[in-house]
């Protein structure tokens, strides 16, 4: 496997030993930080896929992320039927 070097300041090395678990490499800790998330697009076209049944248990942050993905959308939609 191919490898970099990379300057990091030593307050992120710090950080960086804190995260290691045992037999963990840095790159082991970075990808598990910058790994293959999803991104906030993707996650809320899950929840749109994917409606709540029952009671809402989201979170208050995680339904304001929705009501203006929401939002967003509605006005995008609306710019795009003004358009000639």
């Amino acid at each position: 496997m191919a490898s970099k070097n990379i300057a990091i300041r030593m307050d992120v090395v710090e950080k960086l030993d804190r995260a290691k678990g045992p037999g963990e490499s840095y790159s082991d800790v970075i990808e598990r930080y910058v790994g293959d998330r999803p991104s906030i697009l993707e996650v809320i076209k899950y929840l749109r896929e994917h409606p709540m049944k029952g009671p809402d248990t989201l979170t208050p942050r995680l339904r304001k992320m929705r009501k203006e993905a929401n939002e967003g959308e509605l006005r995008r939609m609306k710019r795009l039927e003004k358009m000639p």
